[in-house]
């Protein structure tokens, strides 16, 4: 849902910003998949 209604996004890991940008960027960002998803 956030990435559909956001222009921007701000992505946190453990109080710390991990990453910034718009919806594309933060879904191609390896830091936030391997964050949020685990890496491979």
């Amino acid at each position: 849902l956030t990435m559909e209604v956001s222009d921007h996004i701000l992505v946190l890991d453990q109080g710390r910003k991990l990453a910034e940008g718009t919806p594309k960027e933060i879904q191609a960002d390896e830091k936030v998949m391997a964050a949020y998803l685990g890496k491979q």
